[in-house]
């Protein structure tokens, strides 16, 4: 798949966005993730666009912000932002 994460999500515990997304649609793609270099200015861009961030936050080495853009898009957006070259795996 060349470049193509495929990245295979089963909610267990705990309320989340992939539970909420598994029991009001079924299974189904959930989300499209795009690597941004300028997080706040990508969200503001699709806030601006009927597009609002409905869970963010991050990691040792990163951040994201899932954006729904189910509407416009037909899918959830999780933008994510690595903060060093050593987190892009």
């Amino acid at each position: 798949m060349g470049a193509v994460q495929l990245e295979l999500i089963e909610p267990v515990g705990a309320p989340s966005t992939w539970e909420e997304f598994l029991r009001l649609h079924g299974e189904g793609i959930h989300h499209i993730a795009v690597r941004v270099e300028q997080l706040e200015e990508a969200q503001a861009f699709l806030a601006a666009r009927g597009m609002p961030v409905v869970q963010s936050g991050g990691w040792d080495g990163g951040r994201y912000a899932y954006i729904d853009s189910v509407k416009q898009l037909g899918a959830m957006l999780e933008l994510l932002k690595f903060d060093r070259e050593t987190s892009r795996q």
